[in-house]
């Protein structure tokens, strides 16, 4: 079956057009090729454009946001993928190599954090308020000098994580005398 292209008025497979729920025949009204074409002579105004529209609708937005995030992080693949995002992000701000890929992230699977020894909560609580578990999955980098490497992080919880960031080998140390102390 064939459909005409509205921007080069080519008629094209209808294949070469993406759905669009709206349009009477759920195809886009432009082929994927003019799209293309056109978003990447226009980018620069099309990015400056929706910024735009997100600093005018800032709650909007921002609820928009936080919808789509949780809805996408649902389960251990979407925790994975959060996971993933965010360690490609904070390697690039910290200057630091990455080479994690999701496969990698699928051979760490835990179910219970190393550190805490308590079981990791994979699935979102649909009651939480916010986006933060304690008991979630967190990235630790066994040496933080070093990027986000397979052989160099492992997942633990985020309870885990922040006590193993915040705590020095002395510190630890003084936990351990301390509990000993009443044994």
């Amino acid at each position: 079956m064939l459909k005409s292209c509205g921007r080069c008025k080519l008629a094209k497979e209808v294949d070469c057009f993406s759905k669009n729920k709206i349009a009477p025949d759920g195809l886009s009204y432009y082929c994927k090729a003019c799209v293309h074409d056109y978003y990447s002579s226009n980018r620069d105004k099309i990015l400056a454009k929706s910024k735009e529209w997100q600093k005018h609708n800032i709650e909007r937005y921002q609820n928009y946001r936080l919808q789509y995030d949780w809805q996408r992080e649902q389960g251990v693949i979407g925790k994975m993928r959060s996971m993933l995002r965010s360690s490609r992000k904070r390697a690039k701000e910290k200057g630091l190599s990455h080479t994690l890929k999701m496969e990698d992230l699928q051979s760490l699977f835990v179910t219970h954090c190393p550190i805490t020894g308590e079981e990791i909560a994979w699935e979102s609580d649909v009651n939480q308020t916010s986006h933060y578990n304690p008991l979630g999955p967190s990235l630790d980098r066994t040496n933080p000098a070093e990027g986000y490497t397979p052989s160099n992080v492992r997942i633990v919880s985020h309870q885990g994580n922040t006590w193993k960031n915040n705590m020095t080998l002395e510190d630890a140390k003084k936990v351990v005398r301390y509990l000993r102390s009443f044994l």
